[in-house]
């Protein structure tokens, strides 16, 4: 595998309704995930922290406002994404719960479809490969650290997901 370059952190929100039995998502219009459901976030920008790319994201793509002090980080995934040429990339996406916004959801032109959709019977067939690996778990109260490996364009996975509990993490470190 030829050299690869650590992108910026982005950033991917679940906001959470109805005592955490309802999850907004939609399907993405354009670029990685492109007519797939999924959560809603982004590249972080200059200067922005974590919270602020999501509050940012979450109002540009469902017209959801939330202060960046109501996401909740929940998890951390490394995902290493294989180009066409050979060279790979690897990004840090910050995973975030909001139970805490204002405003109305609306489609945009970078997200349709956007609804409530139950926690318990989600289309995971609609969805990128990688998040059947570990949302269930996290949608049921765990806190992870996530890897993935993906072929170009996340199309496929190229490995298992691997998931790991924060706490076996942590303890892992302490050993």
């Amino acid at each position: 595998m030829k050299n690869g370059k650590v992108l910026s952190e982005a950033t991917l929100g679940f906001p959470l309704a109805e005592k955490d039995t309802k999850v907004l998502m939609g399907f993405k219009t354009r670029s990685i995930g492109e007519d797939c459901l999924a959560g809603f976030g982004g590249g972080i920008e200059l200067y922005e922290t974590g919270p602020e790319s999501l509050a940012r994201e979450l109002k540009e793509e469902c017209g959801l406002i939330a202060r960046p002090e109501d996401c909740e980080n929940v998890a951390v995934m490394y995902s290493l994404n294989n180009q066409p040429d050979g060279t790979f990339f690897v990004c840090r996406v910050l995973i975030y719960f909001i139970r805490t916004w204002t405003g109305k959801v609306v489609d945009t032109d970078e997200m349709r479809d956007n609804h409530w959709r139950d926690i318990s019977n989600l289309p995971y067939k609609d969805m990128l490969p990688d998040l059947e690996g570990w949302l269930p778990e996290l949608l049921g109260g765990e806190q992870l650290i996530i890897n993935v490996h993906y072929s170009p364009f996340q199309k496929e996975l190229l490995a298992p997901v691997e998931i790991m509990p924060i706490e076996d993490y942590i303890r892992e470190r302490e050993l």
